[in-house]
């Protein structure tokens, strides 16, 4: 049998491991949350760019009209419209605080910029020039039919943007062109400020999670650590573990109150004829009478204490009450509950008889509780030796 100090350094090591696994749930947890709101701003991102981007799309095509996606690449900037269409585009980027807008076209086997937000000669963004390959991505994706926006900053002319793009279709559903644009990265910044409350009221929730998993766990280990380790299998008592650890316990107690009265007393109790029951009806008859004994213990005296099985035959029980008079009146039901069950349960081939004795602490006499079990032990033989002659006989 385990003793004591090895039951606590199992029940050390349980807590341990499962601290460390609460802790490891608990960032693997945090983890999970933070990725799910990572994933979450940039869904919001891409889905609030994506519906701008479509309304500016349509704005461009009504102040413009289709005929701005018309290109005549030998009269380019002859073409009578363009410083129309270019001011007008000028107008929406400005008021739509855009970095860039363009309306594009595949011709000749490119996508070249039809009109631009910007002067038309500066760098690539001039009429009818290629577009650079940093927004090829968003032209052919728009120029296939497909709305796109960038998941996350790219650099354009050494500034970080967010790409999009929408195709624009004629009113014949034919595929006349895209509309791109450049949103600054302030943008992601503005967007992310409307979800740093979601991200503050998470932390404090993931950290009462992780607490409360903690306390609860820590909880647990306590319950199950009692249930397997302290428990007695037959009888769903406290074992002899733990009533060593009660006294233990107890013992503390009277060592750091020595002459004071801690109301402590201990009742012993020995089931006659176990040996008698196991050895001529077989262990599980004996298991009964452990078990029905057991019952009638709890019963009559749980509300004096803890009661233990601390031996195959033994049991005790810690009193928390230093009242005599309810001892007495207790011992007299615990008499006639034997007789009761007896008489109810006579079809059964053996009766119950229950040896009991008792004491009490007494300050300034008693070190401990090791004196008090004794002379408890010494009554219990006392009225064992007593209540032996009628039932000495072979059980029934």
């Amino acid at each position: 049998m385990f003793g004591v100090d090895s039951i606590n350094t199992l029940y050390g090591s349980i807590k341990l491991k499962l601290a460390i696994l609460t802790i490891m749930t608990s960032v693997i947890f945090s983890f999970i949350c933070l990725f799910s709101v990572k994933s979450f701003v940039n869904n919001y991102i891409v889905s609030n760019l994506g519906e701008r981007a479509k309304e500016l799309s349509s704005n461009v095509v009504s102040k413009l009209g289709y005929s701005s996606f018309e290109y005549d690449s030998s009269n380019a900037l002859a073409y009578s419209s363009f410083n129309v269409y270019k001011h007008r585009l000028g107008e929406i980027r400005k008021t739509s605080d855009l970095n860039a807008l363009y309306i594009l076209k595949e011709t000749n086997n490119k996508i070249v910029y039809i009109v631009s937000s910007f002067d038309s000669y500066k760098d690539f963004y001039g009429l009818g020039n290629e577009i650079d390959d940093e927004i090829r991505q968003a032209a052919e994706a728009a120029l296939l039919g497909n709305e796109y926006v960038s998941r996350k900053p790219v650099n354009v002319d050494e500034e970080k943007v967010i790409l999009c793009s929408c195709p624009v279709y004629d009113r014949s559903g034919n595929l006349v062109g895209a509309v791109g644009m450049e949103f600054g990265a302030d943008v992601i910044v503005s967007l992310n400020k409307k979800i740093k409350g979601l991200i503050l009221f998470l932390i404090p929730i993931t950290v009462g999670l992780i607490a409360f998993s903690f306390i609860f766990l820590k909880k647990s280990i306590n319950d199950i650590t009692e249930e397997v380790v302290y428990t007695d299998d037959l009888t769903k008592l406290k074992n002899r573990l733990a009533y060593e650890k009660a006294i233990d316990d107890a013992n503390a107690m009277i060592k750091k109150n020595p002459i004071g009265d801690p109301k402590i007393g201990v009742i012993i109790y020995d089931l006659n004829d176990l040996k008698i029951v196991n050895d001529t009806l077989g262990h599980l008859a004996g298991d009964k009478y452990i078990t029905n004994s057991a019952k009638i213990i709890k019963n009559c005296f749980e509300h004096f204490g803890k009661t233990y099985r601390i031996g195959g035959d033994e049991f005790a029980t810690i009193i928390e009450d230093n009242s005599p008079e309810k001892i007495s009146e207790a011992l007299s039901g615990f008499e006639k509950a034997q007789e009761k069950y007896n008489i109810e349960n006579n079809s059964r081939p053996f009766i119950i008889s229950i040896a009991v004795g008792y004491d009490y602490f007494v300050p300034g006499a008693d070190l401990n509780l090791a004196s008090v079990i004794k002379r408890a032990d010494e009554k219990m033989y006392k009225v064992k030796k007593e209540k032996k002659a009628p039932y000495s006989r072979s059980p029934r």
